[in-house]
């Protein structure tokens, strides 16, 4: 159990990143500065109340895995997590899933703001696909006409 600066710092990066935020956009969602989440980040001070809670509220973040390191990194029915799209996919955790993070990733996914960027993302990913599709039909040589 690390509760020091420089083990809560790692946390919250590790946090922030698996929410594939940059800094910038995590200051703005949790009402800080940049500046702060880098000293935050890197272990020069300690987060203020706030902002851990604001991210639990927003994310489901479990706080008591920010702090100490214990128990999963999300809450499961915490305020953060109200969607359940996902759902049906942690009905497979006995199946083939092994990933030894997909409990993790379930929970992840669950959060509103992180659904949504996955779902833009793969709509981003669908219309590529459609586009190259189309591009590679219109550049397929036709046949040649067989002369009698």
């Amino acid at each position: 159990m690390d509760v020091s600066k420089k083990g809560i710092g790692r946390r919250f990066k590790y946090f922030r990143e698996l929410l594939q935020l940059n800094i910038a956009e995590l200051a703005e969602a949790v009402d800080t500065s940049p500046g702060t989440l880098s000293q935050i980040e890197a272990g020069d001070i300690f987060p203020p109340f706030e902002i851990p809670f604001i991210m639990y509220k927003r994310y489901g973040l479990n706080i008591n895995w920010l702090h100490m390191g214990l128990e999963g990194i999300f809450l499961f029915n915490g305020p953060g997590t109200p969607s359940k799209t996902f759902q049906n996919i942690k009905t497979m955790e006995d199946g083939w899933v092994k990933n030894p993070r997909h409990h993790e990733l379930c929970q992840l996914m669950e959060m509103p703001e992180v659904e949504k960027r996955i779902f833009d993302g793969l709509e981003k990913v669908k219309q590529r696909f459609k586009q190259a599709i189309d591009d590679y039909k219109e550049k397929q040589i036709k046949p040649k006409e067989i002369k009698k």
